[in-house]
Formats: structure tokens, sequence, C-alpha cells
């Protein structure tokens, strides 16, 4: 799946973080969640190598599976 200037909304539950990926429509996620702008921080996605150290596991699934449907959809390079 291919983040790179994707939003990403922080939702804290209780002892954990989850990622959800913004779908482009603010506080929606991929995964059809909306979210209040209360309950989740919009940050923008960064990699690793630029400080960010959350890894693909603390991604929501259903956003994991819906990111990489795009991507396949779009063949290589992300091309339509």
């Amino acid at each position: 799946m291919r983040l790179r200037d994707q939003m990403i909304l922080e939702e804290h539950q209780s002892r954990r973080t989850i990622n959800h990926v913004e779908s482009g429509i603010r506080y929606v996620s991929l995964c059809g969640e909306v979210f209040d702008e209360d309950d989740v921080e919009r940050v923008p996605y960064e990699t690793a190598d630029e400080g960010w150290g959350a890894s693909h596991e603390y991604f929501c699934s259903d956003c994991h599976s819906v990111g990489n449907r795009r991507a396949v959809n779009r063949g290589p390079g992300g091309e339509a």
C-alpha cells in the first residue's frame, strides 16, 4: 500500500493507537468509518526514515486491505 502523501487518522483507544488511512474525505477512513474530529488526530504519513516509528501493525486491517486493492488495481507505479 502506498501511503506517501496520505493523511492518517490516529484513533486513541485505551492503551493503544490504531491508525486509519483517510479516504480523501476529511475524517472518513478507507474502511468507511466516519470519525468525529475530536476523537482522532489527523497527521501526515511519514516513513520510519522521516522519524515516524509506527509500523504496519498499527494500521486498521480493513484500511490496509482497501489500500492494497487500490494499489493492485492501479498497476505498477500506481498508474491507472
